[in-house]
């Protein structure tokens, strides 16, 4: 019950979202079409009039444990690949509405070591084995040129409502976690010659509150454990360039920087499937770190 719980927030979190933005968009989809008239044939390469783009990102993606005392619980090492999509509008008065998407697989190794609480000789014993995670987030951004007036430049004081999702694989039991949070960003961009225009970025992430969910009860426990994450924070960095292509097309290509900080959250009291030995499990203080490469078509 527990996973279809946090799975139906997760789909209903992420299509009332993009419903409210589509819908936005929607509407003012026609004076956005006029503002491009503006540009000519031509697309800019900063961000005007309706946007939209489509592409894909590859890197790395890093997940990490920590006890109580300080020391390794597990790391998953992973390759990660996915697409990603974003849809903008900004007005004359320097508005930006922006929505944005990502959906990918991660595929690597987990370092930990056993849990079984009711083999003391096996328990803690350490294990390397493969680890698959799929991972995706969206976002809903509203902001403000700071730079309006320049042609050359702009920077945009934005912030909104998102949502990153991430579940575990080849694992015997599922490991799901969901955060919901508000980013505060800055993004800027800059003409640099014929080269493009230089695009960089620097975002806090203010979590809401974070969903975990282990169905601890396919692995030996009486209880699933499911537990709401108060305490943990996000950053995200970014620094790329657009460009024209030499069909003229629109193309970007960015290198981006992920990252989550998840405090340790309460224990649950259960007990051994098995021998009902009373015991108690807990989720870690956690990291996440991804280090991506977004290469994407703007049209």
């Amino acid at each position: 019950m527990m996973k279809t719980r946090i799975l139906t927030q997760f789909k209903a979190c992420v299509l009332g979202m993009l419903c409210v933005g589509f819908g936005i968009f929607g509407v003012i989809e026609g004076i956005a079409d006029e503002e491009y008239i503006a540009y000519g044939s031509q697309k800019s390469l900063m961000k005007s009039g309706l946007y939209r783009s489509l592409g894909f990102y590859t890197g790395y993606h890093h997940y990490g444990e920590v006890g109580r005392d300080g020391s390794r619980v597990m790391r998953i090492d992973t390759a990660t690949f996915g697409l990603m999509g974003e849809l903008g509008l900004v007005n004359p008065l320097g508005i930006k509405l922006e929505g944005s998407a990502r959906l990918g697989y991660a595929l690597g190794i987990y370092t930990g070591s056993i849990l079984d609480t009711d083999n003391t000789q096996r328990n803690g014993q350490k294990l390397v084995s493969m680890m698959g995670m799929f991972a995706g987030d969206v976002e809903l951004r509203g902001g403000y040129n700071l730079l309006k007036y320049s042609q050359k430049a702009s920077l945009y004081l934005q912030g909104g409502l998102g949502y990153f999702f991430n579940r575990t694989e080849f694992m015997a039991m599922d490991r799901l976690q969901g955060y919901l949070y508000v980013p505060l960003e800055l993004e800027g961009e800059a003409h640099i010659g014929n080269k493009g225009v230089l695009n960089y970025g620097l975002g806090y992430r203010y979590l809401i509150f974070g969903n975990h969910l282990s169905t601890a009860s396919e692995y030996g426990f009486n209880d699933d454990y499911y537990v709401t994450q108060k305490n943990g924070f996000g950053l995200s960095v970014f620094i790329g360039r657009t460009y024209y292509g030499e069909d003229s097309t629109v193309r970007s290509i960015r290198l981006v920087y992920k990252y989550w900080h998840i405090g340790a959250a309460d224990p649950m009291r259960t007990s051994s499937s098995i021998t009902s030995a009373p015991t108690a499990i807990y989720e870690p203080e956690n990291s996440t770190h991804r280090l991506l490469l977004q290469y994407s078509y703007r049209f």
